[in-house]
């Protein structure tokens, strides 16, 4: 996965922008896996949706994207609109999130 971030990321950024415009109708020219996890850290529920929109672009191009939204708060207001937002879980540190979803599927 980091060797694709190295290599396509920006251009990946590029090719969302576009999607999201309607400029582009496939993923021909942009080498996405057919299968994503993707797992949003956020420390606002804007974050969350943008995530899940990000998944659902993803998903009308064909890709199967298993989506995981994860909130970081330690303030009750903030914690209570993540999960609002719909996310799996809320943390109150992002090492300690990262490290109880992430490190046990490596």
């Amino acid at each position: 996965a980091m060797t694709w971030m190295r290599r396509y990321g920006w251009a990946a950024l590029i090719w969302a922008l576009e999607a999201v415009q309607g400029r582009v109708s496939s993923t021909d020219h942009m080498p996405i896996p057919p299968e994503i996890c993707l797992h949003v850290f956020e420390d606002s529920s804007i974050g969350i949706t943008g995530g899940r929109l990000a998944a659902e672009v993803l998903t009308n191009f064909g890709v199967d994207v298993e989506y995981h939204g994860w909130g970081i708060a330690q303030h009750e207001e903030k914690r209570v609109a993540l999960q609002q937002a719909g996310v799996e879980s809320v943390f109150t540190d992002v090492n300690e999130a990262v490290q109880r979803v992430l490190l046990p599927v490596l």
